[in-house]
């Protein structure tokens, strides 16, 4: 599912469960810094949430920043242009049960499109 700005993204965590979020800095509306701190801060006011995996994803060299990355609440970060066996090898660091056969080429052409936004 795609979210076209921080906005839409934290409407479809409140109503829909997702294994990992990846989140582009650089969104209208509300930006992902903010779309993410407001994820966590909701995650924390219901202790049933599981905590969701967040990784940013942008050119920017605000995500070279690790420490202020993870104060916001983002689990890694994938700097583009990536390639399909990085977005691969994150996908199954973060989510291992589902993801741990995936090589990050042929099986990885649905999400391919990913890498060059």
């Amino acid at each position: 599912m795609i979210a076209s700005d921080g906005a839409q993204a934290l409407a479809l965590v409140d109503r829909l469960e997702f294994d990992i979020i990846f989140m582009d800095i650089s969104m209208p509306v509300m930006d992902g810094l903010e779309a993410t701190a407001r994820i966590r801060a909701h995650e924390l006011d219901d202790p049933r949430r599981r905590r969701v995996p967040i990784v940013a994803h942008s050119s920017g060299a605000l995500l070279r920043d690790d420490a202020l990355m993870r104060r916001i609440g983002f689990d890694d970060v994938l700097i583009k242009p990536c390639l399909a066996q990085t977005m691969a090898m994150c996908l199954r660091r973060w989510c291992p049960t589902k993801f741990a056969s995936l090589s990050g080429s042929e099986e990885l052409d649905p999400i391919s499109q990913f890498a060059d936004i």
